[in-house]
This record gives structure tokens, C-alpha cells and sequence, in this order.
């Protein structure tokens, strides 16, 4: 019994183990009869094993599954997951369903692609929910024609397809009907049994209606484009949502159409106003009614369009939806009128339009953006400069600058999305619809220029203006940064474009820099670049630019510039055929072309060409250059205007491909080397045909010299190795230029006229110069000029001259002009000429011999130190006394005692009064000058006494004035009698030396002519009546005070009259304005301050008040006048 227990035991928990193992089914063919591995296989054993709920696909596997007939009901909750759409596609052959799903099951599927569904109509042939679930990702569902192939009906259903793609379909696809709905808008979606929901999906060339359905649609963040028809024609009364979706370029007459019978009974008081909701979506190019929420308000009232973008659309929605808000609209703009008397354009709004959110703020001009396109004329600024408005319209000024063309069209828009909204909140798009207008400006004399701008409104037809409108006559800009490069034989020329009035460039060259002609005329502003060809190698070319506008004026010349263009290297000896025969050893010489030591050309067995001197192998095919070539087509003939580059399959100038090149002609440049072959393909195996190929090229011409000058070309034959030289072959120490067969390097003798004889320095006869003084041997009439000296005409230089031909030369004969015939000293001196002291006296007239050295002498030969006129045994030169008497004795100066004067003042001491007379002053007769004079004899000379006619005896200073003649201030009153001291130097004194304005009769310090009292003492000088007589004079006369401020400060707090206590018998009064007396006094002691006169009253109110005077009490009135009281 124990035994039979065990066993059983052991097979249940086998048959258990065997049974948990097996979860998946997985289909390994693509068949459908239904046998192992097959789909209909892997449904029919899901279905009835429990166990069984995933079905896979192998992951080799991909092709079509076409059914045979209905697949089997999904009868239990099953994962079916392909390998992916592009993989696997499962075709019902427009006669077979595919996945019906029983009630209370769910079916989650992913990685297909279906495609042609059965034609039943309303059976959801290919997903079929009734009170069961579907969910689908990442399916391609296309080619369906068969109507609703996917259907939800009846409660607790729902079909949910997410990140799928939906394509050229022509069937109505979704369909739903029946289960429960609230009849109050709920967020759960539970709350509504029958449910379509779509999201992450794509919709696009398809034909058929895609969602007619009558229960809840949530279609989200899905893209639907180029579809033809309807996307949702939605009846009943549910939840519709489609939010943060993309509408690009559909063409249903509508998208979105509603039908619901929604009535007071039900539904219309309690579904919200988002019953029917669009959120978050874009629109844009659609060409029919986006939304058309139905044709009732109980509809519109339960429909929300918010936070949209519509763009170019046919019409947006229909209706009045309850809500309609936050939205980016295209159709704010219905109208543009274009206003061609001045510059402004008239925009008119569908609906009332502000600048913010709220449903306020004017707009301003900054809240539009311009945009010109086409035509001549541009903007000078992109926002209106005004702006007006008027209801709707928005009058828009337009700053247009340039000439007119007539074809400019204006776009008006906003300057961004949020910067015009209307009363719900929904903003202007940038795009707008009837946006856009013909600029058509009166323009008078049709010289594209507006009238309203125009400043020559007549001018002639044909003339080009400048912007303001007249006949343009301003030059353009003078092209800048022009530079050239040099080429072969080319030189090209670079510029900046000028950026305004400019039609075009003209390039003038040549040769000569002072003759330069027009090379071109580029009728283009945009060109920045010209290759001039065609030029001489070696040759200095200069160039300038110039610019020009349409109306023909032209720029100042650019700087002019220089450059040399280059002489090429070109083989142009024989030419020769290379040939390599296929399937040959392209590493033998013979099946190599040895050009240079740096380019040798092969190819290998399926290769092409490439340079064995610097590249092991080609590792490429028919792609690239060998290595240090470039290429050009065209020959050597034409090479100044090649283009070189490497050949390669992206270059459009010389993309390689030899065979298609057989019997072409080609430029090879051999970089390294500089030389240039002409190169003809004649044959070319393809790849694998064994590289064989031939071609044509030119040969190394003859160069004996190596100079890269062909010999037939070489002016100098045998160049020295490495010597530079120019395009004739010639090195410097190979140029003869004057032709006498000796090269210029070593001739020193340039220029030997021709056909004259030289010797081994390249000179002739009529060229030698054996001194080497620049005249020629054959009129030199001075041989052996020593070097360095100058020579005359002759060939004579100064020390080989001889003028007096005296047999001395010129530089060493002290004695000129000999007379002919005289015998002369080594000197060059005759005796007539022999002047022993040198003084230009011959010895035999000199009466003075032995002249000193360097004395003038007169004809007798005699210096004026030799001379003594008064034969006194001094000569005059030392002679300080001429003319001594004769027979008197002179001391060493020549001066007898009769002529001696010890100060030199011309008069004999024996008679001079004033010895010591100062050396050059003038003196009378009796030896006196006049600084030694003193007429009054007080011991100060006359020249510096100030006080002449001293008193005799007087005691004087060191300017001769004694105490009596003294006078400080010099106004001619002396010190002892001057009363008045420093009396000022342009003002008269009187006998006491006062002058007027040091005079002070009262002593009190102001001088008398100032003093308003100067009889009295008065240093104050007060005059308070200011009629300038000081007051301590004047004592008649009274100074009333005009106001006085009786606050109690201190400060004029009672009424002065000043000179009052002058009149003890006096009477003052004073009135107010109405003529009552407020205050009267005699003998009045200037104390009054402003209370009334029986000093019981309050003040009187601060004003003006009349007062009278009686100076003697005699009831007359001598004085009166008005006084102001302030500050009470």
C-alpha cells in the first residue's frame, strides 16, 4: 500500500512538472493548415491549455501569412508577439478574420503588420472586442479596403492600439456601439464601458473614414497626414477626446463632425462644457473644416477647443463652441489694403484684437513684423514705423527703401505668437491667412520712386534715381582687397564684392603701367574673382578695378597691383604609347612607365593607376591620383586655362573612370617635378580583367644644358649646372649684352660698338683707358692719371696740369704765369718772379725787405709794420704818438713829452685839469668830461647829483642833496616844508605840499572831496536820507522809515523818524485807510510800535497807514507820505 501511495505520487508531480514547463507557444512556420508551429497551431493550443499564454515567433522567421480561413476565437488571455511589422505580415485575403476576442478575455498583441480583412461589415475583422480587451503596439495595419476592421461593441470593452501605423487603407476603420455612459463628463475613463483609445500612433494616405463610432474615442499625441476623408465622424452622446495631435496636410471636406441628441432631458444640464474636447493639437495645411462640433447649442455648448495651433487651414471650426480659448489661429487677419499715395497699409481684423491675454492693451507697432520679397526695393526696418487704429483696422506705416519694381509683395504679420490675442485668449499665428499684398505706389514719372518720396517727381523717362528719386550721379565705392596670384601663364585677380549701387566691375591691364587698357567687363555685382590668360611668362602685368552702377557712373580706380605670371615646364618631345598587357607582373620595369624619379606609373591586376616611387601597393579601385599628380583635361596647348586637381569618385571636375575616357586628352602635372605632360587614354581593361592599359603622351624635349629650357627655345646652350636663369636660358655669367663674344659677368667694357674688336676684358681700341681715368687712351693727352683723381675732358687731372707750360706743374709751382721763355727754379720762379720774404714783391722793387710772414704789403713791398710816417724811430704800427715834432725825443710808445696824455682823453697832461679822465668819455678843453664835473662843488658830480646849486657848506648825501633840498614825494615842496607827505606824483600841491585829495578840514580821516560833512567831524559819514549831505550838517531835513515789523524780535520793531528830536514842538499822525486816526504824538520819541493810539486796542490788521508831519505844532502839514506795519 506504502509502495503504491509513492509511485502515484511521483507521476503526478512528472505530469505537473511537465505541464508548469510548457508557457509559450512558438511558431516556426508561416502555413495556416493548422499544423505544429503554425499560428492557427499555437492559437488552438493556447486556447485549450491553460497554461499556454504567450504565443512568439521565431526570431528567423519573416514573410506573409496568408489565412485560409477565420483564425480561431481568442478564447483565453493571450501575449501574441511577432518579430516586428517589416518582418512578419498577416493577410486575412480580404475573405478571413483575424483576432476575435471573447467576452471577459484580453488579447495583447504587438509586432505585426496586417493587412487585407474580411468584408464583413461590422464584425472587426481584425480586432473584435465584445465585453473583452484588446492591446496593440507596434503594428502596421495597411491595404485594408473591407469596412471596420477593428470594432468595439457592448459594455466592459475596450480596443487600445498604441505606437502603430495606419497607411493607404481605404475602408472605414473603427467602429463602436453600445454600453453604458454617464450622462454627467467624467475624467475616469472606467466610467464609460465601451472604449476606443489610440495614442502614439501614426494615420497618413489613407481613404476611408478612420473613426466612425458612437461610444468614447480618446485619440492622443497621434500624427495623421494626407488622408483624404473624414477622420472622425462621431454620433452619440460620449466623451470624445483628441488631444496633442498633429493634422498635417488632410483634405476631407471635414476632419471632425458630431452628432448627438443631446436634449434638455439628457445631458444637456449636467455633461460639461469638455463633453467633446480638442487640447493641445496642431493644425496646419488641411483644406477642409477642421471641427464641426454639430448643428445645435446644446452641442456647441458641450464642446472645448483649447490651447490649439491652426495654420493655413480651410476653416477651423463651425459654430459657437462654449469654449474656444488659448488657441494659435491663422484667421486673425481677413483683409489688407495697400495705400498708394504714401507708405502705409490698412489691416483689418476678424474680431476685436488686443496685446495681451487678458482681453486688454493696444496694440503698438512693435507687435507686427514686415517682410518684403520680390522686386528692387527693400525695408529699412521690419516694424511699422506708425500705427492708428479704428475699430478692427490697424492703419501701418512702411519705411520702403530703394527703387520700386512694382512686383515687391508685403507679408504682414506677428512679431511672435504672443503678442495679439482676441477676447478668449487665442493668440495670432505668424502664418497668417490673407496675409499678404502687391506694394503699388503711385509712381508719376515711372522712375520707381513713389510720389509721396519722390524728390524729382518729372524725372525723364529712362534715367536711373537714387532713392530719393533723382537721376543718380553718385559714384560706387571703389572696390577694396584686390589681390592676384600668379599661374601659368594666367594671373588671377581677387576683390571683395561691393555691397551697394554696384551692376558691375570693369578690369583694366597690361604691360605698361601707365597705358593699362580694359581687359573685361563683368556685368555681375556678385563676381569677386577673374583669371586673365593668355599671358607671357615672365612678364610684369598690372592691373586696376574699377565698379560701376546701373546708371553707368563708375568708380575711382582700386590701387593698382602687379604680378608675373609663370612659365611652365612642358615635355612636348615625340610622342610614344605606354602600353601594359594584361595579367603582367606590374612589378617589371617593362610593364612601368619611368617618368622621373619620383613618378613611376603601373596598375595591378584590377587596380588603377598609381605612382610605384612613392607607393608600395593601391589599395583602392579607380578612385584616386597616384600619388604627386594632379590632372586636367585638355593639353599643354591651352594650359594657362587648366583647372588641376587629384581625380576621386566625388570630384565633378574629373571624377576618374578610364574607360569612359579612351581617346581623351589630359594634362599630367608631376607635382614634385614641376613638369607637365600631355597624356591620351587609348585603352582600358576593366576591373578583373587583368590592369592592362595604354595611353599616348609626349616626351622629355631636347635640353642638352638640363635648364628646363628646350634646346630649340635655349638662347644659351650649356648653362652651368644650377645657375639661375631667364626665359631666353641664359645665366648671368652666359648674357653678353653688347655682343662682342665676352659675357656680361666678366666685360668691362659695356656697350663695345658693334663689329669692333676686343680684347679678353670685352673692350676695343676706342674703349681702352689704360689709367683707367675714364677718357680713352685714344684722346688722352695725360698718361698714368694717378687713381682716384679727377681728369678733365682732356684726361688731365689738376696734378698733371701746366698752365705756363714752365716745366713745373701747376699743383707744385709757386710762381703762376711765367713769362714764356724765363728760366725758372724748381719752383717754377724766373728771377722776376724771386720774392725773398714772400710778400708779392718782386725782390728787385721791394723797399722793405724781409717782410714778416703773412703782412700785406703796399707796391713798394712794405707792411705797416715796417712803416714810421714820422721817421720818430717808431714804427706806426707801435706808434702811439703820430706825427711827432721833428727833433723831439720819444720814449718806447713814440710819443714825445709834448704829446704824452696819461688818460688818454686828447688832452696834453701838461694842460689837463682832470687827470684820470674815465677811458672813451669826451672832454672839454681843459681835460674834463662830465662825470668829473661838479658845478655847486658839494663833492657829487653833475652826472649823478640830484639836487644841483647846493647851499655852500651844506652837508649833501651820496645824491648831492643837503637837508634843505630834499623832497620825498617829489611834489616840489621840500621835506622841511611838506605838510603832506607822498602826496601821489599826478596830482598839484599848494604851498604846503597838500594836494586836494590829501586835504581833511575836520580831521575825522576822510579826505575832503569824499567828506558829506567835512566841516564836521563824521568818520562814519551817515546820511540816512541819502541825499548826500552828511547827517551831523543836515539838521532840517527828516528820514521817515517806510515800514517797520513790530513782532517783538528786537530788530525795527518801532517806526523811526530820524532828525525827529530836531523838532521837540512837532505833531505826528497817523490814518489808517478809511481815514480813522490811530495814533498821534508830540514831541515824538521814535517809540510808536503800531498799537492804536489808546494802547487799550488789539493791533491794527498789517497794511498800509498814512501818516502827517507838523514840524513846529502849528497845525500845517510839512510832511507826509505812507508807512507799511508787517508782522503783527
Amino acid at each position: 500500500m506504502k509502495k503504491t501511495t509513492v509511485l502515484t505520487f511521483v507521476i503526478a508531480l512528472l505530469c505537473f512538472s511537465a505541464s508548469w514547463a510548457q508557457t509559450t507557444a512558438t511558431v516556426t512556420s508561416l502555413a495556416d493548415d493548422g499544423t505544429s508551429g503554425t499560428l492557427r497551431w499555437a492559437m488552438t493550443t493556447a486556447n485549450a491549455d491553460i497554461n499556454i499564454n504567450e504565443i512568439i515567433f521565431d526570431s528567423g522567421l519573416s514573410g506573409t501569412l496568408t489565412l485560409t480561413s477565420n483564425l480561431p476565437n481568442v478564447a483565453s488571455n493571450m501575449v501574441i508577439t511577432g518579430p516586428g511589422p517589416s518582418a512578419i505580415k498577416i493577410s486575412g485575403d480580404n475573405q478571413y478574420k483575424m483576432f476575435v476576442v471573447n467576452t471577459g478575455i484580453v488579447l495583447d498583441i504587438s509586432g505585426f503588420t496586417a493587412t487585407k480583412s474580411a468584408s464583413e461589415y461590422n464584425k472587426g475583422n481584425i480586432f473584435h472586442v465584445s465585453r473583452s480587451t484588446v492591446n496593440a503596439s507596434d503594428m502596421v495595419f495597411t491595404g485594408i479596403t473591407n469596412s471596420t476592421p477593428f470594432v468595439s461593441w457592448e459594455g466592459n470593452s475596450a480596443l487600445n492600439i498604441s505606437n502603430s501605423t495606419f497607411n493607404n487603407n481605404s475602408a472605414i476603420m473603427f467602429r463602436s456601439d453600445h454600453g453604458s455612459t454617464p450622462n454627467t463628463t467624467s475624467d475616469i475613463e472606467t466610467d464609460y464601458t465601451n472604449r476606443i483609445t489610440v495614442t502614439g500612433s501614426t494615420f497618413s494616405s489613407n481613404s476611408g473614414i478612420i473613426f466612425r463610432t458612437e461610444r468614447y474615442v480618446k485619440i492622443d499625441d497621434c500624427i495623421f497626414t494626407d488622408n483624404i476623408n473624414q477622420i472622425g465622424v462621431f454620433n452619440g452622446l460620449n466623451r470624445y477626446q483628441v488631444l496633442n495631435s498633429t493634422f498635417t496636410n488632410n483634405t476631407g471636406y471635414q476632419l471632425f463632425s458630431f452628432y448627438s441628441a443631446i436634449n434638455n432631458g439628457w445631458g444637456a444640464s449636467t455633461l460639461g462644457t469638455n463633453n467633446t474636447l480638442f487640447d493641445g493639437n496642431t493644425f496646419t495645411g488641411n483644406t477642409g473644416t477642421i471641427i464641426n462640433p454639430g448643428w445645435s447649442t446644446n452641442n456647441y455648448n458641450k464642446t472645448t477647443i483649447s490651447n490649439n495651433t491652426f495654420e493655413n487651414n480651410g476653416t477651423n471650426y463651425l459654430g459657437n463652441p462654449i469654449v474656444v480659448s488659448g488657441n494659435i489661429v491663422s484667421n486673425f487677419i481677413t483683409s489688407i489694403i495697400h495705400s498708394p499715395n504714401d507708405g502705409t497699409v490698412s489691416v483689418t481684423m476678424s474680431r476685436p484684437v488686443f496685446n495681451s491675454d487678458l482681453g486688454s492693451g493696444t496694440l503698438e507697432a512693435d507687435d507686427f513684423q514686415f517682410a518684403l520679397s520680390g522686386g528692387n526695393a527693400t525695408l529699412g526696418s521690419s516694424s511699422p514705423t506708425s500705427i492708428s487704429g479704428s475699430g478692427n483696422t490697424y492703419v501701418l506705416g512702411i519705411n520702403v527703401e530703394g527703387i520700386i519694381h512694382g512686383t515687391e509683395e508685403l507679408t504682414i504679420s506677428p512679431i511672435d505668437e504672443n503678442s495679439i490675442y482676441d477676447s478668449d485668449a487665442n493668440s495670432a499665428s505668424i502664418a497668417q491667412a490673407n496675409s499678404t499684398i502687391n506694394l503699388n505706389f503711385l509712381d508719376d514719372d515711372e522712375d520707381g520712386v513713389a510720389n509721396y518720396e519722390d524728390a524729382c517727381p518729372e524725372t525723364p523717362a529712362g534715367e536711373i534715381v537714387d532713392p530719393d528719386g533723382c537721376t543718380d550721379v553718385t559714384k560706387p565705392l571703389t572696390p577694396v582687397e584686390i589681390t592676384s596670384v600668379a599661374g601659368l601663364n594666367n594671373i588671377t585677380l581677387n576683390w571683395t564684392a561691393n555691397t551697394d549701387d554696384t551692376k558691375g566691375y570693369r578690369i583694366y591691364g597690361g604691360t605698361d603701367e601707365n597705358a593699362m587698357i580694359l581687359v573685361t567687363d563683368l556685368n555681375n555685382s556678385s563676381f569677386t574673382e577673374y583669371k586673365h590668360t593668355g599671358l607671357t611668362a615672365n612678364t610684369t602685368y598690372y592691373y586696376h578695378l574699377t565698379a560701376y552702377d546701373l546708371a553707368g557712373n563708375e568708380s575711382d580706380s582700386s590701387p593698382i597691383i602687379n604680378n608675373v605670371p609663370t612659365l611652365a615646364f612642358i615635355w612636348d618631345g615625340p610622342k610614344i604609347i605606354v602600353e601594359k598587357i594584361s595579367n603582367t607582373d606590374w612589378t617589371e620595369a617593362e610593364n612601368q612607365d619611368f617618368l622621373t624619379d619620383n613618378v613611376i606609373l603601373t596598375r595591378d591586376i584590377n587596380k588603377s593607376l598609381f605612382n610605384i616611387a612613392k607607393e608600395a601597393s593601391y589599395g583602392e579601385m579607380d578612385h584616386q591620383s597616384p600619388l604627386d599628380t594632379e590632372w586636367a583635361r585638355g593639353t599643354t596647348a591651352d594650359l594657362g586655362t587648366l583647372n588641376f586637381s587629384p581625380w576621386a569618385d566625388d570630384m565633378s571636375f574629373i571624377e576618374w573612370c578610364p574607360p569612359c575616357f579612351e581617346n581623351r586628352e589630359f594634362v599630367l602635372h608631376l607635382i614634385s617635378d614641376d613638369i607637365y605632360i600631355d597624356v591620351k587614354i587609348l585603352s582600358w581593361e576593366e576591373e578583373f580583367r587583368g590592369g592592362g592599359f595604354s595611353y599616348e603622351r609626349s616626351t622629355p624635349s631636347p635640353d642638352e644644358d638640363g635648364d628646363r629650357i628646350k634646346d630649340s627655345l635655349d638662347n644659351c646652350l650649356g648653362t652651368p649646372e644650377g645657375e639661375t636663369i631667364d626665359v631666353n636660358g641664359c645665366s648671368d655669367s652666359q648674357k653678353d649684352a653688347d655682343n662682342d663674344g665676352v659675357s656680361d659677368a666678366i666685360d668691362t667694357c659695356v656697350d663695345t660698338p658693334t663689329g669692333e674688336t676686343v680684347d679678353a676684358n670685352g673692350c676695343s681700341d676706342s674703349q681702352k683707358d689704360a689709367d683707367n681715368d675714364g677718357v680713352s687712351d685714344a684722346i688722352d693727352t695725360c698718361d698714368n692719371t694717378p687713381t682716384g683723381e679727377t681728369v678733365d675732358a682732356n684726361g688731365c687731372s689738376d696734378s698733371q696740369k701746366d698752365a705756363d707750360n714752365d716745366g713745373v706743374l701747376d699743383a707744385i709751382d709757386t710762381c703762376a704765369d711765367t713769362p714764356t721763355g724765363e728760366t725758372v727754379d724748381v719752383n717754377g720762379c724766373s728771377d722776376s718772379q724771386i720774392d725773398a720774404d714772400n710778400d708779392g714783391v718782386s725782390d728787385a722793387i721791394d723797399t722793405c725787405a724781409d717782410t714778416p710772414t703773412g703782412e700785406t704789403v703796399d707796391v713798394n713791398g712794405c707792411s705797416d709794420s715796417q712803416k714810421d710816417a714820422d721817421n720818430d724811430g717808431v714804427s706806426d704800427a707801435i706808434d702811439t704818438c703820430a706825427d711827432t715834432p721833428i727833433g723831439e725825443t720819444v720814449d718806447v710808445n713814440g710819443c714825445s713829452d709834448s704829446q704824452k696824455d696819461a688818460d688818454n682823453d686828447d688832452v696834453s697832461d701838461a694842460i689837463d685839469t682832470c687827470t684820470d679822465t674815465p677811458t672813451g668819455e669826451t672832454v672839454d678843453v681843459n681835460g674834463c668830461s662830465d662825470s668829473q664835473k661838479d658845478a655847486d662843488n658839494d663833492g657829487v658830480t653833475d652826472a649823478i647829483d640830484m639836487c644841483p646849486n647846493t647851499p655852500t657848506g651844506e652837508t649833501v648825501d651820496a645824491n648831492g642833496c643837503s637837508d634843505s633840498q630834499k623832497d620825498s614825494d617829489f611834489d616840489g615842496v621840500s621835506n622841511a616844508l611838506d605838510m603832506c607827505s607822498d602826496s601821489p606824483e599826478d596830482e598839484g600841491v599848494d604851498s604846503n605840499g597838500c594836494s586836494v585829495s590829501q586835504k581833511d578840514t575836520d580831521e575825522d580821516g576822510v579826505q575832503d572831496s569824499l567828506d558829506n560833512c567835512p566841516s564836521q567831524f563824521n568818520p562814519g559819514q551817515e546820511d540816512r536820507d541819502g541825499d548826500g549831505l552828511g547827517d551831523v550838517c543836515d539838521t532840517v531835513e527828516l528820514n521817515v522809515s517806510q515800514s517797520f515789523t513790530p513782532n517783538g524780535d528786537g530788530i525795527n520793531d518801532t517806526w523811526t523818524i530820524y532828525n525827529i528830536e530836531n523838532y521837540p514842538n512837532s505833531l505826528v499822525r497817523v490814518f489808517n485807510s478809511w481815514g480813522k486816526e490811530v495814533f498821534s504824538a508830540r514831541n515824538y520819541q521814535n517809540d510808536w510800535d503800531g498799537q492804536f493810539k489808546n494802547l487799550n486796542n488789539k493791533l491794527p490788521d498789517a497794511g498800509s497807514y498814512y501818516f502827517q508831519i507838523d514840524f513846529d505844532g502849528n497845525s500845517s502839514v510839512d510832511q507826509d507820505g505812507w508807512l507799511y506795519i508787517t508782522g503783527l
